[in-house]
């Protein structure tokens, strides 16, 4: 008789599965992560007297189911977390830009305003919406092209793609849109703005000069949710005992080695040595090269684009960062490595520790391009550059990180091997396998996305018992 559950992959989705199974099922759960602490993305560097820093900014999102949300918010106590929302007047998160030269705080997408050729670019913009409208798009080349039309494309998208990622936005997936904010553009001041959001295609396209004072009827309604005491990995740390008190058997550095198949089933797998038979179900959410190199799974041969290694570079400043209550800044111009600054403080209300306030830099860099120490110093470099970093700001603490895996690269060709891949594994109808976390369906990489997806896939597992 089958009776284990095997969870592959001890990131949030994986986490978050095995929890449900223990909750709802009898079978013998194991939860198998090849890294020494779980978490994925969610987990924490730990600096012992500086304290621990999350890996970049993560938070959570509602799912809108109101069971799953719940799992996760029951972890802490209600007044243990900060909520980040437009409703009922709470505090939302605010995100600026870096591009051009200028620091952009009052809007998280490219301000076009100032534009030279301004009134071209609406002309463009315009006469796009009736031509595009219904254009098929499969790049971030052909998305632009179809939300802001060719002079808004080649002009400011295409350049911004080249800057961060290396490649023009004809090689990266759609998906890639929506990695930073360059889904809408600033073309419009706030009274013209106000009759424009009224029309549906064009509120969809075009940004509210000031997000700190956007007309309430726009905001979303999903909340975000932070510990108020720093760290995500509290969430991370609070699911893991209850994994651990439900009685799941949590397999830390530990890689599948094998996966044996009968029947349109798997029957066997080992884990360091040990084998594990009878086997119910397999969730799979430690992504698809893993399973499909075990599953000798033989695709198109198309080359993979190695991503970019994410650098993180932790820092602790006497001083908060000059940018108010901005959350995150994405930086766009070519003249600075920085993607992305963290400022934790204006999120987590109790951030601050022993008179310093905790921030990161994010940058993408590849291979052998620099070293930790040169990382290091081009981040606080750069902070000052950019004007955020005041001259006589103390330092308590810097260290940089290189990440073995981070920001993702969505280009057209990885997302070919992905789909193909995912194809070839359901060709095989391998019964008792179920695939979920980033892209284990076709275009599913958003964390509120993803939870909502392995949520109605156990459930439906569950019901199958």
């Amino acid at each position: 008789m089958d009776k284990h559950i095997v969870v592959v992959g001890g990131g949030i989705a994986g986490l978050l599965s095995a929890y449900i199974y223990s909750l709802k099922s009898d079978y013998t759960i194991y939860l198998v992560e090849k890294s020494e602490n779980l978490g994925g993305l969610l987990k924490c560097f730990d600096y012992g007297e500086f304290g621990k820093f999350d890996y970049g900014a993560h938070n959570i999102l509602e799912s809108g189911i109101d069971e799953l949300d719940s799992l996760l918010l029951k972890l802490l106590e209600e007044d243990e977390w900060t909520v980040s929302s437009a409703v009922n007047g709470q505090k939302r998160a605010l995100t600026g830009i870096y591009y051009n030269g200028i620091l952009q705080e009052n809007s998280p997408f490219i301000d076009l305003r100032k534009e030279n050729n301004l009134d071209e670019l609406k002309i463009d913009f315009l006469s796009n919406i009736e031509e595009n409208n219904s254009i098929d798009y499969s790049t971030a080349y052909d998305y632009s092209i179809s939300i802001f039309g060719q002079k808004i494309t080649n002009e400011y998208i295409n350049p911004i793609f080249q800057s961060l990622y290396g490649v023009e936005a004809k090689e990266m997936d759609y998906m890639a849109m929506f990695l930073t904010p360059l889904t809408r553009v600033g073309l419009f001041n706030t009274n013209i703005m106000n009759d424009l959001l009224s029309t549906k295609v064009l509120s969809r396209n075009l940004a509210y000069p000031n997000q700190k004072i956007l007309p309430s009827k726009y905001f979303g309604t999903k909340k975000t949710y932070y510990p108020k005491n720093y760290g995500i990995y509290r969430v991370i740390e609070k699911l893991e005992h209850k994994l651990r008190e439900n009685g799941v058997k949590i397999h830390l550095n530990t890689t599948v080695e094998s996966l044996k198949l009968d029947n349109n089933k798997i029957i066997e797998m080992k884990i360091n040595n040990e084998k594990i038979s009878e086997l119910k179900t397999v969730v799979w959410s430690a992504g698809l090269g893993s399973v499909k190199q075990l599953l000798n799974i033989k695709t198109k041969e198309i080359e993979f684009q190695k991503p970019p290694r994410t650098a993180i570079t932790n820092i602790l400043i006497d001083q908060k960062l000059t940018i108010g209550d901005m959350s995150y800044i994405y930086n766009y111009d070519k003249n600075f490595q920085i993607f992305r600054i963290d400022n934790y403080s204006s999120y987590c209300e109790n951030a601050k520790r022993n008179g310093f306030y905790p921030i990161s830099v994010e940058m993408l860099v590849k291979d052998g391009d620099m070293c930790e120490e040169s990382i290091n110093k081009v981040a606080l470099q750069e902070l000052e550059s950019f004007g955020v970093l005041e001259k006589n700001t103390k330092i308590g603490f810097s260290k940089t990180e290189i990440l073995e895996y981070g920001f993702p690269f969505l280009s057209k060709n990885n997302i070919e091997i992905f789909d193909n891949t995912r194809n070839a594994i359901s060709k095989l109808n391998i019964k008792n396998l179920t695939l979920i976390g980033v892209l284990a369906n076709k275009d599913l990489f958003f964390e509120s996305d993803i939870k909502k997806d392995l949520y109605y896939k156990i459930k439906e597992l569950l019901n199958d018992n």
